[in-house]
């Protein structure tokens, strides 16, 4: 419940106003949200939410004129930045995995989410939606994930959703993922397990961005070639990782986010091609090694 402020004609809002958490459901048909009892699911204990509109425009000038003639619109961007920490796998594999039906980068989404504006609840559609590139971050305290989305639209709030009978979210209980989920062998790489204490990949979709002439919006939003990078700091324990790197051997590698639901990250051909470690007289820790590279496919 908002209250009105005493020094004010009209109740600001914040993030405490969010009254329905941000949810997804699958689109059958790109670009439209399922209005027939649709059944939202919690994209996970959500930290940021950052929502980006923008018009592009062309500006004309004429002779005789110092400034701009006129201003036209000529298309609608938009996208959506979301921080969350999981309690499952379901929202990551929209980033992760590789185009292919249901539950993937293939499938899109229309995500919702409600806030209070000036005391009275609105409802935001964000419609069309594919992951452009996703970030999995593992440290001790926490599993963070970055998920950076392209809408085809993202509807002005309204006080209506226009859905009928539509099945909302609950908040989520569950306890979300640390680094501790993953077991005290979560970094397995060519079979030997690694002391990791931060592990991070990022998967690129790469997406095509479709707005043929006489059209204000994206008509295709396409995943094309894939780039996954990864990097991670661990307990310096043997010297094969940086001979592997030196001669750009290919290595099968896996990262355990959750043991209690099987969930891992699953890495094909993954080349390292950077590493440092530093040795130093003042320093009170163990030797770390950092190691950076690519790999030719990830699954979740």
């Amino acid at each position: 419940m908002s209250y009105p402020s005493p020094y004010s004609s009209y109740q600001p809002t914040g993030a405490y106003y969010i009254r329905k958490l941000l949810q997804y459901v699958p689109e059958t048909t790109y670009g439209t949200t399922p209005t027939a009892s649709p059944s939202f699911t919690q994209a996970g204990v959500v930290q940021d939410i950052s929502n980006n509109t923008t018009m592009t425009t062309t500006q004309f000038r004429q002779l005789g004129n110092r400034d701009f003639y006129k201003n036209i619109k000529t298309g609608e961007q938009y996208a959506i930045q979301i921080k969350y920490l999981p309690v499952s796998k379901t929202m990551m594999a929209y980033g992760v995995n590789l185009a292919g039906g249901s539950g993937t980068v293939g499938e899109s989404i229309s995500m919702l989410l409600s806030q209070d504006i000036n005391t009275t609840e609105n409802y935001v559609l964000f419609k069309g939606t594919r992951t452009e590139s996703i970030d999995i971050e593992v440290t001790i305290p926490s599993v963070m994930v970055t998920q950076n989305f392209v809408c085809q639209d993202v509807t002005t709030p309204n006080t209506a959703h226009g859905l009928t009978t539509p099945s909302f979210a609950s908040a989520i209980t569950t306890v979300p993922w640390t680094g501790a989920n993953g077991g005290t062998n979560a970094l397995t790489i060519n079979g030997v397990n690694y002391a990791a204490t931060r592990f991070k990949v990022t998967v690129s979709s790469n997406l095509d961005k479709v707005q043929p002439i006489g059209q204000s919006k994206l008509q295709f939003l396409e995943p094309t070639n894939r780039a996954i990078t990864v990097d991670f700091d661990v307990v310096l324990k043997d010297t094969t990782s940086l001979a592997d790197l030196k001669t750009v051997t290919a290595r099968a590698a896996t990262y355990s986010l959750d043991t209690g639901s099987s969930t891992t990250l699953t890495m094909t051909d993954l080349y390292l091609e950077k590493y440092s470690s530093v040795d130093s007289a003042t320093a009170n820790n163990v030797k770390m090694a950092s190691f950076s590279g690519v790999c030719a496919n990830i699954a979740i």
